[in-house]
């Protein structure tokens, strides 16, 4: 699977390395919406972490502007 992702998408997986993971043990939650996820989280961390424009239409994300994410806000 990760070979057809990388060959055919030609999507590049990044790791989850020691910066990322400062940056996600630092991340303040989204505790009012009760936002749980760990892999959004992750995604959110490795997005500000390597200062890279994020794109989603997860509200949620939005609350994450304001420690450093640049959010690309994708309204349905």
């Amino acid at each position: 699977m990760v070979r057809s992702i990388t060959e055919d998408y030609y999507i590049t997986i990044l790791p989850v390395d020691n910066e990322v993971m400062k940056t996600y043990a630092s991340l303040e939650l989204n505790h009012s919406e009760d936002h749980k996820d760990p892999s959004d989280h992750i995604i959110i961390s490795h997005a500000m972490t390597f200062r890279m424009p994020l794109i989603s239409s997860d509200h949620k994300f939005l609350y994450y502007k304001r420690q450093g994410l640049e959010l690309i806000y994708n309204e349905k």
